[in-house]
């Protein structure tokens, strides 16, 4: 919450001259001036030793910006004395205050709405007069148009704000438009929503997500924990925005196709576009834009546009002028920023959008290109920031760039903005609590997974579709194991004679597949991280281990974050590296052989599993999984990720197994799994691993 004498404090040192001056020579009086306020210092001690001195328009200028940064120390001290401020207004000319300005009879002061929605400004009426014209040019790009004898100024609520305090009034056109976007108008929306057309049913906590954003005039930031269903609350957001199409879903690499399957699963017959590398004139998605952007005779129009951040902005090409000088030029319709802007996006859904909170990354110029025009948006990420305020600043700019319109001023605000000679820091942070109270009333809805333990079932098993960058090498593989199979004539007990065979072949896919998701799944790994939360990831293979190893580094190595269990692992470090996992806040990482580190240990710091291969005994993932579950604690939901290469052998695997899972909780709850029940779990695998394969060709 605000402190309401801070704020009362500020808003006098921002208006009453007096005020500001005081303020300065009070914070003398106590030693209490920044380094870098050196210039108020001096002002402050000239006033106070030259009673009779009479204080110049830009000092006080100079002072209001400044002093109410000090605000909630003074009133930590207990205000400002009244001697201090007697003392301070000793030192002003006397002129006409704005209270007695308002008193005056028959002098209207009108204010009313102007110009387009995106970039609206207000328009002021008022009989002439110098201390209003002085109190407006302190705020956000004042004009004055001579010809028609009146002052134009940008909409914002801080300049509506200060308009009321100079006694404004505002027509209906304005007064609604400053409701509608003030966030102490906004409502607490209903804790549900009906959403017509989807397939299946939303939890009543993620209703309430959707809800929040349709109150929000639609740009709002969802901030649940990591595995909470912010896609599935993205689409059921689109989803009550049917009638706005084509829509965009913008998020990394890693998680395009699960977007896909996503929207797949829960909306009907919709018409989806993965978009991917870079337009070329002989590329479907190419001659789609080049045909009236996406909308084609006879074809469904409810579009679903996906896209990752890393192929939006255009390529930039660096060359020497004539001049002999460095230069860098854009190369239009290069990537898909320029095709994006075309196709007149109604919805856009920004999933993770951290990858944007840079505002000098050309990701984030080209998506803040377009983003801003659409009217709908919705942003997604359990960790919209990683360390200061200023990272906040460009999500909130595009949000509500109503409320938080100028990067200067809001860093000057909550991110203890100084200038030290040779530009702004904004590395710091103040007044936390005001920022949190605004946004989280005016853009953003937040829940823990502790607030909502109660609606999620004991264990949430997620597929997630990654997609391989070795396509032709898999293919060319998979036709020789189909024609194995082929020769074979797909016969159970001749593949089962031929076991050892069999699993090569299909070992061989499978190492291909890993080999080509490798970095969407590292991708993946990092993008979960960044939420906070511990993870366990399982492998079947040492090399793959090594690979992720060699990313995250070992907790014991500088900036590592992980500690290895596998087969080569001896018994008393198996314990310590559990033990450090369980313990050590900076070990976040565990990574695990499926067999080796899938049965006995307890790793319940990490409420999340992570497959990123898949083995061929169905009950050693659902040991694995269990590794996080916290026994007897009904009140425990743990999740488990399934990082599938999409179109290959690894979605039939992930298929077979899922239908085995039930089955097998039931029989093998509480049995410790015998080798030769492994054995027979093994070769049922194989066969119908077999008999789906021939469809991947």
């Amino acid at each position: 919450m605000i402190d309401p004498e801070v704020h009362k404090l500020e808003r006098r040192i921002a208006v009453h001259d007096k005020y500001a001056l005081g303020a300065a020579i009070h914070i003398l009086h106590l030693g209490l001036f920044k380094k870098t306020d050196t210039i108020c210092s001096k002002i402050a001690q000239y006033y106070q030793s030259n009673k009779r001195a009479k204080i110049n328009s830009m000092q006080l200028s100079t002072l209001r910006k400044r002093m109410t940064a000090y605000s909630s120390v003074l009133c930590e001290k207990g205000g400002i004395p009244e001697s201090t401020l007697v003392h301070a207004d000793n030192c002003i000319e006397k002129k006409p205050t704005v209270q007695k300005l308002q008193e005056v009879k028959n002098v209207l002061k009108n204010a009313s709405l102007t110009g387009g929605v995106r970039y609206p400004y207000i328009l002021l009426s008022f009989k002439f007069d110098p201390v209003v014209i002085e109190q407006l040019k302190k705020l956000d790009t004042p004009k004055f148009d001579k010809a028609n004898n009146t002052w134009k100024i940008r909409a914002t609520i801080h300049n509506c704000e200060q308009l009321l305090t100079l006694g404004f009034v505002f027509d209906t056109s304005l007064t609604t438009w400053y409701e509608k976007y003030h966030y102490k108008f906004f409502k607490i929306p209903a804790t549900t929503v009906r959403i017509r057309g989807l397939k299946k049913t939303l939890r009543p906590f993620q209703e309430q997500g959707v809800a929040y954003a349709l109150s929000r005039n639609n740009r709002a930031l969802i901030g649940d924990d990591m595995g909470l269903g912010k896609t599935c609350q993205g689409i059921g957001w689109l989803q009550a925005l049917a009638y706005e199409r084509p829509a965009l879903i913008i998020c990394p690499a890693s998680l395009k196709y699960n977007w896909a399957k996503e929207i797949k699963d829960w909306v009907n017959d919709p018409t989806i576009y993965v978009l991917h590398g870079s337009p070329d004139r002989n590329d479907t998605y190419q001659q789609i834009y080049e045909n009236k952007y996406l909308y084609r005779k006879g074809q469904s129009k409810n579009i679903y546009i996906i896209i990752n951040y890393d192929i939006i902005p255009n390529i930039f090409e660096k060359s020497i002028d004539t001049e002999g000088k460095r230069v860098q030029s854009e190369l239009r319709d290069s990537r898909w920023v320029d095709y994006l802007k075309k196709a007149k996006i109604k919805c856009v859904v920004l999933d993770e959008v951290q990858y944007i909170k840079n505002k000098d990354a050309n990701r984030t110029a080209a998506v803040l290109s377009f983003a801003k025009e659409v009217p709908n948006i919705l942003a997604l990420s359990g960790t919209p920031i990683d360390n200061r305020p200023i990272e906040f600043f460009t999500l909130l700019n595009l949000l509500n760039p109503f409320q938080f319109p100028n990067k200067l001023e809001y860093a000057k605000r909550y991110c203890n903005a100084q200038h030290n000679g040779f530009g702004w820091d904004y590395n710091g942070s103040s007044n936390l609590k005001e920022l949190h109270h605004i946004v989280s009333s005016s853009v953003m809805i937040r829940r823990l997974k502790d607030e909502v333990l109660t609606e999620l079932p004991p264990k949430r098993r997620i597929i997630v579709d990654i997609d391989i960058d070795n396509k032709a090498e898999y293919a060319k593989a998979n036709a020789d194991v189909v024609g194995w199979l082929r020769s074979k004539g797909y016969d159970e007990k001749a593949i089962a004679a031929e076991r050892a065979t069999a699993l090569v072949k299909i070992n061989t896919l499978t190492q291909l597949a890993i080999k080509g998701k490798i970095k969407n799944c590292i991708d993946w790994i990092r993008t979960f991280l960044e939420s906070g939360e511990k993870l366990v990831v399982f492998a079947t293979h040492t090399k793959t281990i090594e690979l992720l190893l060699k990313e995250f580094k070992h907790v014991k190595d500088k900036g590592g974050i992980a500690v290895v269990v596998d087969g080569s692992t001896p018994a008393k470090k198996r314990q310590e590296y559990v033990e450090t996992f369980q313990t050590n806040p900076k070990c976040t990482l565990f990574l695990g052989n499926l067999i080796a580190a899938g049965v006995g240990l307890t790793l319940t710091s990490a409420s999340n599993t992570c497959f990123v291969e898949l083995g061929m005994v169905p009950s050693h993932h659902l040991q694995a999984e269990d590794r996080v579950h916290r026994i007897g604690q009904t009140s425990d939901s743990v999740g488990a990720y399934y990082l599938v290469a999409r179109n290959t052998i690894e979605a039939n695997i992930a298929e077979i197994l899922s239908n085995k899972y039930e089955v097998l909780k039931l029989t093998l709850d509480g049995i410790e799994i015998s080798e030769e029940e492994q054995n027979r779990q093994q070769l049922g695998m194989l066969v119908d691993v077999a008999s789906s394969i021939q469809g991947l060709v």
